[in-house]
């Protein structure tokens, strides 16, 4: 068996009395979210439960600020080098935060939020998600999706869902725009 060393077995943080751990998401998923998002320069991308900050990577690379939010202080240090190591922390913020905490809210300044969490978690984050709607942001989740949201897009095979608004340019095209740094879609998927 390989020894893969004592860093990849992070430490589980409790949310609302349940223990989660860090699962990282696939890069290829990160990119294809923010062309799937139409993320670019007019955006403020958040990832709520960044993790590593591979979102807010590659939404710092299509021309977005990037709001990483994790409970894990120790976590949250690595995405600030993660973020240092791929030439985009001048893009990047990360913040410490509990959404389990009463007074939890999605940053204002935030445009498009990207979620890959359990799925007690969407439940849990229900009422704030239809606000965040409702003051015009769009969210896109990735393999485990809220339910009591119809999405407005869905692609590759049902993992990728997009919540809100949409420009109709980008529809019309059915490809992201060329912020993202070349990120084709993946042949049609949905």
């Amino acid at each position: 068996m390989a020894d893969f060393g004592e860093d990849l077995f992070l430490e589980q943080v409790p949310y609302a009395g349940k223990f989660v751990p860090l699962i990282t998401c696939p890069q290829v998923a990160h990119q294809q979210a923010c062309a799937f998002a139409n993320v670019g320069p007019q955006d403020v991308a958040c990832d709520l439960g960044c993790g590593l900050g591979g979102f807010c990577l590659e939404a710092a690379k299509c021309g977005a600020h990037a709001i990483g939010l994790d409970i894990n202080f120790e976590i949250l240090r690595q995405a600030e080098a993660n973020a240092e190591e791929s030439a985009v922390a001048h893009m990047c913020t990360f913040r410490q935060c509990d959404f389990t905490s009463p007074d939890f809210e999605v940053p204002s300044e935030v445009t498009v939020l990207f979620m890959y969490l359990l799925p007690w978690a969407l439940d849990y984050l229900d009422r704030e998600l239809h606000r965040f709607l409702d003051r015009g942001g769009r969210f896109v989740t990735f393999q485990f999706h809220p339910a009591n949201f119809e999405a407005s897009t869905v692609y590759l095979f049902g993992a990728l869902k997009l919540y809100g608004t949409r420009s109709k340019e980008l529809l019309d095209a059915g490809e992201p725009t060329e912020q993202c740094n070349g990120v084709r879609w993946l042949d049609a998927m949905d």
